[in-house]
Order: C-alpha cells, then sequence, then structure tokens
C-alpha cells in the first residue's frame, strides 16, 4: 500500500489504533521552490527545499522521540537504535530510519527511510564519514572501531551541537568492520 500526501508528524496512541496497516509507505512531495540566482552562482539553499521523502508505517512498543533514529524489524515494529540493540545477532541487516513524531509506547507513527532530514547525533561526530549507531539511544555516531556495524544509506552532511542533517537512502545496519 502506498499513500501520498501525508502528515508525517501524525501519531496515534495504542487506544486510539493505527491510522494505517503496517508497513504502508507514504510520501510528500514537498513544496517545490522556484531559484531565480543567475547560471554560475554559488551558495547554499540547504533546506529550502528538501524534495520528496519517503515513510513507513510502524508502532513503538517502548516508545520514542521524534528525531531519533529507530531499528525497523519484520514487523514494522520500531525501537531507538543503539550500538547494543543493533549489533551482530541483534540488529545486524535490520532496515533503520527516522522517527517523524514521539510514539508514545504502544502508539504508531511514520517512520522516515528516505530523503533529507535530521536526526539525533553524538556530538561532535564526524561529517562526510562513514556512520555507526552509539551508545545513545537514539543517535549516530562516526565509525571508530572493528566489530563496529556501520548504518548503510546514511549520508551525515553536517552537525549543529547534537543534530545532524542526513540524507537517507533506505538505510540498513551492514556487516561488521573487520579490519
Amino acid at each position: 500500500m502506498y499513500e501520498m500526501g501525508i502528515d508525517p508528524t501524525l501519531v496515534k496512541t495504542a487506544t486510539e489504533g493505527g491510522a494505517f496497516i503496517l508497513g504502508t509507505l507514504g510520501a510528500n512531495a514537498g513544496a517545490p521552490t522556484l531559484y531565480t540566482a543567475p547560471m554560475g552562482t554559488t551558495g547554499s539553499t540547504a533546506g529550502a527545499n528538501l524534495g520528496p521523502s519517503i515513510y513507513v508505517y510502524c508502532k513503538s512498543a517502548a516508545g520514542t522521540t521524534a528525531g531519533h533514529v529507530v531499528l525497523i524489524d519484520e514487523a514494522f515494529d520500531v525501537v531507538s537504535a543503539t550500538a547494543t540493540n543493533g549489533a551482530t545477532g541483534a540488529g545486524a541487516g535490520k532496515r533503520i530510519g527516522v522517527a517523524k513524531g514521539t510514539l508514545a509506547a504502544g502508539g504508531f507513527g511514520w517512520v522516515q527511510v528516505y530523503g533529507f532530514t535530521t536526526c539525533l547525533v553524538v556530538a561532535a561526530t564526524a561529517v562526510k564519514t562513514v556512520v555507526s549507531l552509539s551508545g545513545t539511544a537514539g543517535a549516530l555516531d562516526d565509525l571508530v572501531a572493528v566489530g563496529s556495524l556501520p548504518v548503510m544509506g546514511v549520508y551525515l552532511s553536517a552537525v549543529n551541537s547534537t543534530t545532524g542533517s542526513v540524507t537517507l537512502n533506505w538505510p540498513h545496519v551492514g556487516p561488521a568492520i573487520t579490519a
């Protein structure tokens, strides 16, 4: 199932029930922005036109906070990702996304899996490098150790304190780095 024009911040409590079938894909195209700068002009328009994004409708058993990086299991249950629950034997290969609304325990909501967004990062995380899950729930960190599991499909372009600007391309937890 695919829903267009969704509100990615929509959340439902456990008693309200899910508004969509778990695993439903949703999209919002964002408003196009017309730029009138002359050809050859350089500069940043970051955030002005974020372009299309894709979300998946999920349920959170334990609750999670908007902006947290989450692990998505095969039943579309999400949990704030950590180096522990994303480790080999626990989370390797699982899909990753960014929660767009704060989900209460048992609540339902949208998790972004494609497009531009911001998410929680560990302070001083290096940009434009391989990232991994950290010891901080819901935060990305730069990959630093052999045995760490990289998060594939995430490009971290900027960090402002503990918020990172990322491009998501159907991310997942990759295999452990061996050397």
